[in-house]
């Protein structure tokens, strides 16, 4: 026999499935008869509105018992007052709309009212049931606010009531060109924890890399994205929109720490590519020590590593243009940070988690040469500096030697040094071309350079670049000061021309970043200034090199590195 809990809960069920499924609908439509024929507002009959009405009608069924069905799934509960669900649910259709029951309730009726041309239902009952289902909907919020707090004042403001948030349709429009383009495979999606918050971890070597893992987690990720995306109004409205958490790489910045902190404390999940930047030769990078630090600090809240691989083939640093290629992401298990876990410990053990493997992924496309002087800015074989021309879509030359350098779909590069045939890795090339300390020497007097040195910085001159643009950051914008010629000494970074000067001591120097390809922006720390240099012609890794190589030699220190 059953007992009494279990006659009671069925008896609730029957009592709502009677009153809400049937006497009120059966009330609607007869509502809508009577207003109908009382004050003659039925629509001409056409088979737009037929076709129209039907798909509308059919899709909100369906939609309408997918969302009771989840809401049992996900919430261990049901569209009834007297059994509410026990969790909030937050998954399937209850990532995309607050309260799916009642949008598709709704959306029946103007199905309806499409297929049998009724215009009372349009103009006078919809809006009204519209009316009260509004009212209703602000009450029972406030009773979930009082039930959930702050989980639910965060699912609030990231969920819609009706038109979904631009992430449900950036992840609807990326699922096919991410196919063709990228044969996307998403692998271990039960590792995916069954409750956030948490910190989905990952490498970064591509544009795509945040847009790729979206498609992991049906719920808004947080990204810990560059502020420079958020000086231009546009992508600002677009990235905001996203969710994401604009970051000062150049200081310390407390407001993105703070917003980090109040989002795990609403149950998020956040996003962070802990290198801090996109990867120029495809290897995995030092870990910023301030996330490792947060990871830490924050060690009761799981990390989700993922092993994104192929995205490098997909879209190199250095590369102009997108590149197809088969990309895949696998989801490792959490990982659980141990109490006192020393921060080295840390970044051993996520890095064997996340580090790629890109043994078989192919670039697919033919201009695979195209821009890679940006990231070997020098030969290997003479050590000019002179730029490297590209001579076909898989090969450059060398300008001073004429060594020509081939590139493979793998992304290794064949030449010949002397007699010797070399085939190598870009990680492994641009290790031999990086600017080392001996590479860090005055000029001497009468070499040519093609840069008329100033009197003042003979003997002292290291390097110069004909053309920069010169910015500052003045109140979040950077503006244009001018273009001028840059000269590198041992001290100091100058930038001059027939009217203006820029002077910086390279002992005020506290960060060096690359935005882009080809912008460096230098950040004087004693003075808390960040300057812009934008090379046009130029490789701004190799300036970076080049500054953080004479800053070590001179003052043995790596500004914004470990």
């Amino acid at each position: 026999m059953m007992n009494k809990a279990r006659v009671k809960k069925i008896v609730i069920i029957l009592s709502y499935f009677l009153l809400f499924w049937i006497i009120l609908p059966w009330a609607i439509i007869y509502s809508a008869s009577l207003l109908d024929n009382k004050f003659h507002l039925t629509i001409p009959f056409s088979y737009l509105w037929l076709f129209a009405g039907s798909i509308i009608a059919l899709f909100s069924t369906v939609m309408l018992f997918l969302s009771i069905f989840q809401l049992k799934k996900y919430g261990h509960g049901l569209p009834i007052s007297a059994l509410p669900p026990e969790k909030l649910a937050q998954k399937g259709v209850y990532a995309i709309w607050r309260h799916p029951v009642y949008l598709f309730f709704t959306l029946f009726f103007l199905g309806f009212a499409f297929i049998t041309g009724s215009g009372s239902m349009l103009a006078i009952i919809l809006p009204l049931l519209i009316v009260i289902e509004t009212v209703y909907i602000k009450i029972e919020e406030k009773k979930l606010i009082i039930r959930y707090g702050e989980k639910f004042k965060y699912y609030r403001s990231t969920t819609s009531l009706i038109v979904p948030r631009l992430i449900h349709f950036l992840r609807a429009l990326e699922h096919l060109p991410f196919k063709l383009m990228f044969s996307l495979k998403i692998l271990n999606k039960e590792n995916i924890p069954a409750d956030s918050p948490f910190f989905l971890v990952s490498s970064h070597r591509n544009y795509f890399d945040p847009f790729f893992l979206i498609k992991i987690v049906n719920r808004p990720v947080h990204f810990v994205a560059t502020f420079e995306i958020f000086r231009n109004p546009f992508s600002r409205f677009i990235f905001k929109k996203l969710h994401c958490i604009p970051k000062q790489r150049y200081c310390h910045d407390t407001a993105s720490v703070k917003k980090i902190i109040e989002l795990i404390d609403r149950d998020a999940v956040i996003g962070i590519f802990p290198e801090g930047e996109r990867s120029w030769t495809g290897r995995i990078g030092t870990f910023k020590p301030e996330v490792l630090k947060l990871l830490r600090e924050f060690r009761h809240i799981p990390v989700l590593p993922l092993k994104l691989e192929g995205n490098y083939a997909a879209w190199p640093r250095w590369g102009r243009n997108i590149r197809r290629a088969n990309v895949s992401i696998t989801i490792q298990k959490p990982y659980h940070i141990a109490e006192d876990l020393p921060l080295e410990k840390i970044e051993e053990q996520i890095k064997k988690m996340i580090e790629p493997d890109d043994a078989g992924r192919l670039c697919k496309s033919a201009k695979m040469a195209q821009d890679i002087r940006i990231v070997i800015y020098r030969c290997p074989i003479c050590r000019s500096f002179e730029p490297m021309s590209i001579i076909s879509n898989t090969s450059f030359e060398c300008d001073n030697c004429r060594t020509v350098f081939s590139i493979s779909p793998d992304y290794t590069i064949e030449y010949h040094d002397g007699s010797t045939k070399v085939n190598e890795s870009i990680d492994s090339l641009y290790n031999k071309i990086k600017i080392q300390e001996k590479d860090i020497k005055p000029v001497s007097p009468g070499e040519n350079t093609g840069i008329i040195i100033p009197d003042d910085l003979k003997g002292n001159f290291l390097a110069g670049c004909r053309k920069v643009f010169v910015y500052k950051e003045r109140n979040n914008r950077l503006v244009k000061l001018f273009k001028g010629v840059l000269f590198l000494s041992n001290e100091s970074l100058f930038l001059r021309n027939a009217h203006n000067r820029l002077h910086i001591d390279l002992k005020d120097i506290t960060s060096i970043t690359i935005e882009s390809n080809y912008k460096l922006q230098i950040y004087n720390g004693s003075r808390g200034i960040l300057y812009q240099l934008t090379f046009p012609d130029e490789s701004a890794l190799k300036w970076q090199d080049y500054i953080f190589k004479t800053i070590n030699h001179e003052f043995s220190f790596y500004p914004n590195r470990r």
